[in-house]
């Protein structure tokens, strides 16, 4: 005899989805005029640039420090972090929060442009050649035309995980 569905059946299939929406969707933002991407499993907030505490013998990318529930998260420029030049003054800056693993980063970029599914994901094998740090690039995918360079959060932030990065 067979048994109807529960409601623990649905929960199964519905994890499971969300775990598949995760896993291919991406959050685009820009950096001067290249866009960039990272994964929204990792996201936790997005806010706007607030006041920031520096860090004494910090790298230079790391604009400073934010609390944010509880938390005191770094806060990196990835126009510093990839060699870009400085944001012109003026303009709202972004923060996207990003997770992984025990370790929570803030990082600031020009503009948060939107969530778009990304289902297959290209290594370039010359991306060395115009990207020096290849391991912080997940891939390189295409929405409507256009190249995103997808990048690696948990290689961004523990590569860079150099002790500015405090708790409460």
């Amino acid at each position: 005899m067979s048994q109807s569905p529960t409601h623990d059946d649905y929960l199964v299939d519905d994890e499971d989805d969300e775990t598949s929406y995760m896993e291919n969707h991406y959050m685009l933002f820009t950096l001067a005029d290249d866009h960039f991407g990272v994964g929204i499993a990792h996201i936790t907030d997005v806010i706007e640039l607030p006041a920031l505490l520096a860090v004494p013998n910090a790298p230079d990318f790391v604009k400073g420090v934010m609390h944010l529930r509880g938390k005191i998260i770094s806060v990196w420029d990835l126009r510093k972090r990839f060699a870009m030049p400085p944001r012109a003054s003026g303009g709202r800056n972004c923060v996207i929060v990003l997770s992984s693993g025990e370790q929570t980063v803030g990082i600031v970029v020009d503009a948060v442009l939107e969530v778009v599914e990304i289902t297959a994901l290209q290594k370039s094998s010359d991306m060395g050649k115009h990207f020096s740090d290849e391991k912080l690039i997940k891939g390189v995918g295409h929405v409507n035309g256009r190249v995103k360079i997808i990048l690696d959060v948990f290689n961004l932030i523990e590569h860079e995980n150099s002790g500015v990065q405090h708790e409460n």
